[in-house]
């Protein structure tokens, strides 16, 4: 299996933008109004926008631990539901790739499609 990383964030990210422009996301909207499990706590105030930014404050997963388990994406998105911001949302700067998991999710959401569905017809295809 290739391990792309962070090449689907700008494709991820235009994706989001595409619900933006159709009045579908707000990327100023907590996420958790969206995923109700993704609630407590600093999760409460993490939004689309420190997600794209990198300051939503979501830890990664240790890339090693990664490589060596190699999770599924529903053990990863419940990781990151679970998981609590290590610092305020929007007080700091920190690359992180797993918050993108909220993304692909609010894409499920907002489209009513897989998420892998969702990117080949808006983005991928055309």
């Amino acid at each position: 299996m290739l391990f792309l990383a962070s090449v689907t964030k700008p494709i991820v990210a235009t994706a989001m933008v595409q619900l933006v422009d159709e009045g579908r996301l707000d990327l100023h909207r907590p996420i958790g109004r969206d995923i109700t499990a993704f609630r407590g706590g600093r999760r409460d105030r993490v939004a689309p926008w420190h997600i794209l930014t990198h300051t939503s404050g979501i830890p990664d997963l240790d890339l090693e631990r990664l490589r060596r388990s190699r999770p599924s994406y529903e053990a990863l998105l419940a990781r990151v539901i679970a998981s609590e911001p290590a610092f305020e949302p929007g007080s700091r700067y920190a690359y992180a790739s797993d918050g993108f998991y909220l993304l692909a999710e609010l894409l499920r959401v907002h489209t009513g499609m897989a998420f892998q569905d969702a990117l080949r017809a808006r983005v991928m295809t055309p």
